[in-house]
């Protein structure tokens, strides 16, 4: 997805209730970009709707040929044993209708852990984990992901290394444990992507292109670099501690550098 493209979407989703970031949608449409330029083609999942934020971003992507897929309890609030979100299906259909005009995507109303390959297939080329918070579910998600994704394809996981979730942490570092294909690609904006080494190069060279980070509005004041997760380098997205409180120094320099002064 083009980078205005991105930002007139982001503008239609910004009022759902939810946990997108800006930041979040533009590096996932960098990547959809990236895909489409290489002719990388397939469907795209999601786990955990909740009011369908990140679910009508994602469905933006879609060429006429593929579709999206979603999971969540909505209703069945009583499996959510995590406390991971409340989704309510009223709400995403609402939201659905006036996002795309109506509802295009086959949703599936139930716990993840009920899923099977046989029934969501294996034709996705992006596969959003934000489904249950504890170990146990997120591993699951992600090894579920891990079987339905194409070899090209991106695995999102939501919420990694955050203090309030340790179960999920905790699944990412066994799923790369375990599932030694899958390599860590990038973090940041609350999002951890990961996809098979054979294709980490393809992504991580165009992550590494300043020039395609700045089109997405991933330049400054986001911070990149480059650091060690389970045996091979990952792209961090970060905002640098100085800029988080910044001084008055600061900001006007920030503001220079936005107007291309500096």
């Amino acid at each position: 997805m083009k980078y205005q493209e991105a930002k007139s979407t982001y503008r239609q989703i910004r009022s759902i209730s939810g946990w997108f970031s800006k930041e979040a949608a533009q590096l996932l449409a960098l990547l959809d970009e990236i895909q489409k330029k290489n002719k990388l083609t397939g469907d795209i999942f999601e786990i955990g709707v909740h009011h369908g934020k990140s679910a009508l971003f994602l469905h933006r992507f879609l060429s006429d040929d593929e579709k999206m897929q979603v999971c969540d309890l909505f209703g069945n609030q009583k499996l959510n044993t995590s406390v991971s979100g409340l989704g309510d299906k009223a709400t995403f259909l609402k939201n659905a209708d006036r996002i795309l005009g109506a509802n295009t995507i086959q949703i599936h109303e139930k716990s993840s852990n009920a899923l099977t390959i046989d029934e969501i297939g294996n034709s996705y080329r992006m596969f959003h984990v934000d489904g249950g918070h504890s170990f146990e579910e997120a591993l699951a998600d992600l090894n579920l992901a891990a079987q339905a994704i194409q070899p090209y394809g991106i695995l999102i996981l939501d919420d990694p290394f955050r203090s309030e979730w340790p179960g999920v942490t905790e699944a990412a570092l066994e799923f790369l444990k375990q599932t030694i294909d899958f390599v860590p690609l990038a973090i940041g904006f609350n999002k951890l992507l990961l996809v098979r080494s054979t294709y980490y190069e393809l992504y991580s060279q165009a992550l590494d292109t300043a020039s395609l980070r700045s089109d997405y509005g991933l330049g400054y004041p986001w911070a990149y670099k480059t650091m060690m997760l389970s045996g091979r380098s990952i792209r961090c997205f970060y905002m640098p501690s100085y800029l988080q409180n910044p001084t008055l120094k600061i900001r006007i320099y920030g503001l220079l550098k936005q107007l291309g002064l500096k």
